[in-house]
């Protein structure tokens, strides 16, 4: 007769599986259910706070959508046109004085050597060296030199505060410019409709929005200077950036909202924001980067719940693989190193806070608070 133990975990398993997230065992006996029974219902209610409820069909088309418009939108980031226009906007010799302080400091980067070329450099010029500091010097100067927080809209005419009311259809130019979607603000004392586009030339005029467009104008940037960049997004609505070290082996966060470079734990441990999905998007592939932001990522496992692993993960393969699709053996071999250096940093020791890390700078604290960003919730 088979250990008790072992049928709890045979039914453990099949139960698991019904949820879509391991391929099914062989189905459940009597045996097996009267087993589960006499361990007691403590387990029972432990399976259903881990499990939660099956993700619905509805749960599931939409992050598929979100996963299908955000690699779609990463195009916008790499055309020709755009990179040109964002590097009349980018200040060259400030960002080389920024790095140089920041290798003058006590906060010297030690991946950082030589001295600064001419900028933009193609990137088979720019040094594993340089490629940090020049990240680090981006980020610190985007914002508030560069781009500014708003929120909410103001009005165009008196300056006067917005409420949203609705979305409109994007112009001709909105489109060329990259805006999928254009939002329509009133202006609260005047009434003047305030158009809000949120394409890349919008945002080079406008210089201000919330975090959607400093990450949405930021990964612009990134590729305008030289560097590889992504889009990260996360679930609990919030977006922010990555740029390829070479000399770390591995992608590296930026937030431009919050002058943040290489804190991957500051949502987790600074914010107190309890995240489930983060999602990478770049011109060479998409990638499930959440263990990489958060610290206890067994506790998050509750909270993933809006589609089955297995379906999220060949999501994410068959938008890497059609973007990989025609390269060379030799750019797919490239390719597969850095995979394997980001698995061996996502998949390696547990992430620890080794820093004081701060609660959001951006936004009220009303509403930070509301958001539960404020810091307050941090485990």
């Amino acid at each position: 007769m088979s250990d008790p133990l072992h049928e709890v975990l045979e039914v453990l398993l099949a139960l698991y599986a019904s949820k879509g997230r391991f391929p099914r065992p062989n189905a459940v006996t009597q045996q097996q259910r009267n087993a589960v029974r006499q361990a007691g219902p403590i387990i029972v209610r432990r399976l259903v706070e881990i499990l939660g409820d099956a993700p619905s069909r509805a749960q599931s088309n939409a992050l598929l959508e979100t996963i299908r418009s955000s690699n779609e939108g990463i195009n916008k980031y790499t055309d020709e046109n755009l990179l040109a226009l964002a590097r009349s906007e980018i200040p060259v010799e400030e960002l080389k004085k920024t790095a140089d302080d920041i290798q003058a400091s006590d906060k010297r980067l030690p991946c950082y050597e030589g001295e600064w070329p001419t900028l933009p450099l193609p990137r088979d010029k720019l040094t594993n060296q340089l490629l940090d500091a020049l990240a680090e010097a981006l980020v610190k100067w985007f914002k508030p030199n560069y781009f500014t927080w708003r929120d909410p809209i103001r009005c165009t005419a008196c300056q006067g505060e917005t409420q949203s009311i609705g979305m409109g259809q994007p112009t001709p130019d909105d489109l060329q410019g990259g805006a999928g979607r254009v939002e329509l603000h009133q202006c609260k004392t005047c009434r003047t409709v305030v158009r809000f586009p949120r394409d890349l030339k919008y945002l080079m005029r406008s210089r201000t929005g919330r975090c959607g467009e400093f990450a949405n104008l930021f990964a612009l940037f990134i590729n305008a200077v030289g560097l590889r960049g992504r889009y990260v997004w996360n679930a609990e609505d919030h977006v922010w950036n990555e740029y390829y070290s070479p000399g770390m082996d591995r992608w590296v966060h930026l937030d431009s909202c919050e002058n943040a470079r290489d804190q991957h734990l500051l949502y987790d441990v600074g914010w107190g924001k309890k995240q489930s999905y983060i999602l990478a998007f770049g011109p060479d592939g998409a990638q499930d980067v959440s263990r990489a932001y958060i610290k206890d990522f067994a506790a998050a496992l509750p909270r993933r719940n809006r589609i089955s692993e297995g379906e999220l993960e060949k999501a994410l393969a068959d938008v890497t693989r059609a973007r990989r699709a025609g390269l060379s053996a030799e750019r797919l071999a490239a390719l597969a190193r850095e995979d394997e250096g980001e698995r061996r940093f996502i998949y390696g020791e547990q992430l620890e806070d080794t820093e004081d890390l701060p609660a959001r700078q951006s936004g009220t604290a009303e509403w930070k608070a509301a958001r539960g960003e404020d810091g307050k919730h941090s485990s």
